[in-house]
């Protein structure tokens, strides 16, 4: 009997340490895939010119899209891995921030969102949502000034530091998706990149590491 009993823990033992060597590699080929998206967008920013103003919101851009956005994450939450939820967030919030909305309420967890819970991510959407909701289509639109906050030589040094593996490491992965899909959404306001082709280039990427596809959304 006790034979028995310890081919089982030893049987548990190795499972454990299969899974637990399965999520590293998991992780590990998730880091490489954010780490190349950032480097992708680093030469994005070398390669261009920041605009005075933003003069046209593109369409993946504009109120419409974002609350559409939203509720598409708060419908079907349960359904989407949590990487993907974090872009979402990441974009959203930074088309919020500087189409000028004021998202001064949101508590530090909203900001930071470490926590990765579908409960936090929930809230949190729940929040932008509201923010959306709460103005006017006239209130979100263009000409825009250029967030004083963002600028060219910023950008460059933080997108080169979230390419290097090193320093990205520092960084949990869920921060690395959240800061990824603000650094689409900033570009994406500026007219450098095309959200629907940077879909179709990123999302054999980042579905490499899943092990099934997830759910997309057009």
């Amino acid at each position: 009997m006790s034979d028995e009993k310890s081919i089982d823990r030893k049987a548990i033992q190795k499972a454990l340490k299969e899974a637990q060597e399965k999520d590293k590699a998991r992780e590990t080929l998730e880091r490489e895939v954010l780490s190349r998206l950032f480097s992708r967008y680093s030469d994005v920013v070398k390669s261009s010119e920041f605009p005075n103003e933003i003069s046209t919101i593109p369409v993946k851009c504009q109120k419409a899209h974002l609350v559409r956005l939203v509720n598409e994450a708060l419908t079907n939450l349960m359904d989407y891995p949590h990487d993907k939820l974090y872009r979402w967030l990441g974009f959203t919030r930074q088309i919020i921030d500087m189409a000028g909305l004021k998202g001064d309420a949101r508590p530090v967890s909203f900001i930071v969102a470490h926590e990765i819970s579908k409960s936090v991510l929930r809230e949190c959407f729940e929040y932008e949502k509201v923010l959306l909701e709460s103005h006017t289509d006239s209130e979100f639109s263009a000409p825009l000034g250029w967030n004083e906050s963002i600028s060219k030589a910023r950008e460059l040094a933080f997108l080169e530091d979230m390419s290097n593996p090193a320093n990205a490491s520092e960084y949990t992965p869920e921060i690395q998706h959240l800061y990824l899909g603000m650094t689409q959404g900033m570009l994406c306001m500026a007219g450098l990149i095309d959200v629907d082709k940077e879909r179709d280039f990123t999302r054999p990427l980042l579905h490499s590491y899943q092990a099934t596809p997830p759910k997309t959304f057009g």
